[in-house]
C-alpha cells in the first residue's frame, strides 16, 4: 500500500513540497532503500522478541511516521519521515508472515499467504472504489448516527425536569397538600387546582 501511496497523490504532493517528479521519487526510494536495509533486522528482532511485540513496535514506528509525513512542510522532512516509515514496514513484514506461518498449519498455509497476498494486490487496486464506499457510508451511517445522537441528547436533557413536573402532583396528593384533604381536582392542563 505504501508503495502506491505516493505515486498515487504525486500532484497534491508536489504542489505541497514545489516537487517535481524527480524529487517525489527520491520519497519513495528513500523508503524503500531503508525498508531493504532494515527488514533483516526486522526478522532477527522477531527471532529474539516476541514477535507480537515487534509487530506492534512496527505498527507504531509505521503510525507515528505516517502522522509525521502528513506534518511536514518541505520536502527534506517529507524524504526523512517516509524513511523512517520504511523502518516500521521492516518491522511489520517479515513479523506478520512469521506469524501467519506459525498460526497455520503446512496444509492450510498456502491459503494463508495467498489471501494475503490477494489483500495487498488488491487493496491498491480499488482505491476508487474504496472513496466511493467511504462516502456512502458516511451518508447513510455517521449522519443518521449523528442526528439520532443529537436527538436523544436532546431528550436526555429534558427528561429530568419533564419527570419532576410528572412526580409533582403525586407528591402533593401523597402528602394531603392543601385544604381538602388530599383530595384535589385537576385544571384542564393537568395541574392540580
Amino acid at each position: 500500500m505504501d508503495e502506491c501511496l505516493v505515486p498515487a497523490l504525486s500532484r497534491p504532493l508536489g504542489c505541497a513540497f514545489r516537487a517535481g517528479p524527480h524529487q517525489l521519487g527520491l520519497i519513495t526510494f528513500a523508503r524503500a532503500v531503508v525498508q531493504a536495509l532494515a527488514s533483516p533486522l526486522g526478522g532477527l528482532a522477531g527471532h529474539y522478541f516476541d514477535r507480537v511485540t515487534v509487530l506492534f513496535a512496527g505498527c507504531l514506528i509505521w503510525g507515528f511516521f505516517c502522522t509525521a509525513f502528513s506534518c511536514a512542510t518541505t520536502l527534506n522532512q517529507g524524504i526523512a519521515a517516509w524513511a523512517f516509515n520504511g523502518v516500521g514496514l521492516a518491522l511489520i513484514i517479515p513479523n506478520s508472515q512469521s506469524l501467519i506461518a506459525d498460526y497455520y498449519t503446512a496444509t492450510q498455509r498456502g491459503l494463508a499467504f495467498g489471501t494475503l497476498m490477494l489483500t495487498a494486490a488488491v487493496v491498491p487496486a480499488d482505491l476508487p472504489k474504496a472513496k466511493a464506499l467511504g462516502s456512502a457510508m458516511l451518508l447513510f451511517t455517521v449522519v443518521p448516527w449523528t442526528l439520532c445522537a443529537l436527538f436523544y441528547s436532546g431528550l436526555h436533557w429534558s427528561y429530568p425536569r419533564d419527570k419532576a413536573r410528572s412526580l409533582k402532583p403525586l407528591v402533593v396528593e401523597a402528602f394531603g397538600g392543601g385544604a381538602g384533604g388530599g383530595l384535589h381536582r385537576r385544571s384542564s392542563s393537568g395541574m392540580l387546582a
